[in-house]
């Protein structure tokens, strides 16, 4: 067995007391980053995360991404932030965004202007796709949209 810091959803066994302490899974997240987020609480509240190399867990990939890549894009960008909002201090967040993700941001801007303006030459293509959904993930987290977006009861 080795100690790490999270271990995937899939694949996550814990005792009953360890959510009686620390609580569920947060529904906000709604795929992606809502395991690294308990298994950070697990850890603050003095448990250790450990994989076991030789357990054999058979799980369908991408079982929730019938959307294919964008869908993944929209999901990764919404939570990580999320996720740096719920667990880093605000030196931590300021320096994560200055040094990290304001430069991605950019980047990722100008690649969609850049896809957008081929597009009008071209064809739609799957990268443009993907670009848009990231932007998509990274406005609905500052909108407070959270939770599963094929919710037509989510507020």
């Amino acid at each position: 067995m080795t100690s790490v810091d999270y271990v995937c959803g899939a694949a996550l066994f814990a005792h009953r007391s360890v959510f009686e302490t620390i609580g569920l899974l947060e529904p906000r997240f709604f795929l992606f980053w809502e395991e690294s987020d308990w298994c950070l609480r697990a850890k603050r509240n003095g448990y250790e995360i450990w994989t076991a190399p030789q357990a054999h867990v058979w799980h369908k990939v991408s079982a929730s991404f019938t959307g294919g890549k964008p869908q993944m894009c929209y999901f990764w960008w919404r939570n990580r932030l999320f996720w740096i909002e719920r667990n880093c201090t605000s030196q931590e967040r300021r320096e994560i965004y200055r040094r990290v993700l304001l430069p991605e941001i950019r980047k990722l801007v100008r690649l969609f202007l850049l896809r957008s303006l081929q597009r009008l030459f071209l064809h739609r293509s799957q990268q443009l796709l993907s670009y848009r959904a990231s932007l998509a993930g990274i406005r609905d987290y500052y909108l407070r949209r959270f939770g599963n977006p094929y919710d037509k009861t989510r507020k």
